[in-house]
């Protein structure tokens, strides 16, 4: 089963809770490292929803300029 594709907000509340973690909690090299790539997981996710927002946006606005941006 596929799994359900988070929204914004949710992949930033889990990314916001994984750096709070790491300030705050006297993490092993292996938890530290476990929830780097957790991080650096969640950050790809974030980069690709706002590319697939901002090419909705320029789809929407490229009609009506009639130019390409």
């Amino acid at each position: 089963m596929a799994a359900k594709k988070r929204d914004y907000k949710s992949l930033m509340q889990e990314l916001q809770s994984l750096v709070a973690e790491m300030q705050t909690e006297n993490l092993d090299i292996d938890a530290v490292t476990a929830k780097y790539e957790r991080g650096q997981q969640l950050i790809a996710e974030l980069k690709a929803y706002l590319e697939t927002a901002e090419n909705k946006i320029i789809k929407r606005e490229l009609p009506k300029k009639g130019t390409i941006v």
